[in-house]
């Protein structure tokens, strides 16, 4: 059972419009314009910095059309598991990325993930929907959970304060200052880095100069 409360419905609306329109199965998926090159190219930058590897298990938080999901199958022959709000987006990962496990649901708790079984985590674009608080406790509090000791977690595309409000002219987002202050919370149990997009990939969805990623390495015991 999942809560469904945090995630924002009238963003869920527009997502479901675009998927209804044809989305996944275009270059955009749920963004509105031609995202693919700057997604692959940040993920392979993390597979080859955090070591994905064959057999390992990778959990895609937000998997939108399955994208990364895809990529991540394809590209490093891992387990690939994921969740997802939006029913039209589960409903095409089911059907396109064999053979994964997709679940459906805003994903702020992951009961039916036992703990220390997950070796990487992706998030790309999705975290930001939720309020500050849930955004420092999934990542803190349940990535740490599920991730085997030494695992990863890659949260991309983070908007900055240039971005303040979301469709519905709210917005109460986790900006760098406070993933700093969340992730200092949990002591030694990770390390983490906060870094600009467009510096450290050399490239980011849309171009935008100030979107950033979080990089966090759960610690070995």
């Amino acid at each position: 059972t999942v809560e469904t409360g945090a995630f924002d419905r009238g963003d869920n609306e527009i997502y479901e419009k675009r998927i209804a329109n044809g989305g996944c199965s275009s270059q955009r998926g749920l963004w509105h314009g031609d995202v693919m090159c700057p997604q692959q190219i940040k993920l392979l930058a993390v597979g080859l910095l955090f070591g994905y590897s064959r057999g390992h298990h990778a959990f895609d938080w937000g998997a939108g059309c399955g994208h990364m999901m895809h990529w991540l199958q394809r590209g490093w022959d891992m387990h690939v598991s994921g969740s997802e709000y939006t029913q039209g987006g589960v409903k095409f990962i089911a059907e396109q990325t064999n053979p994964v496990t997709i679940c459906s649901g805003d994903g702020t708790t992951l009961p039916h993930i036992p703990d220390e079984t997950v070796d990487h985590i992706t998030t790309n674009a999705a975290i930001h929907h939720l309020s500050s608080d849930r955004q420092c406790k999934l990542v803190s509090e349940e990535f740490m959970r599920i991730l085997k000791p030494g695992g990863t977690v890659f949260v991309g595309w983070q908007p900055t304060l240039e971005v303040k409000t979301d469709l519905n002219g709210e917005m109460d987002q986790l900006f760098v200052e406070g993933w700093k202050q969340c992730l200092e919370k949990a002591g030694d149990r990770l390390l983490f880095v906060v870094v600009v997009e467009k510096e450290f990939f050399g490239i980011t969805e849309y171009g935008r100069e100030q979107s950033y990623a979080v990089l966090v390495v759960k610690n070995l015991k």
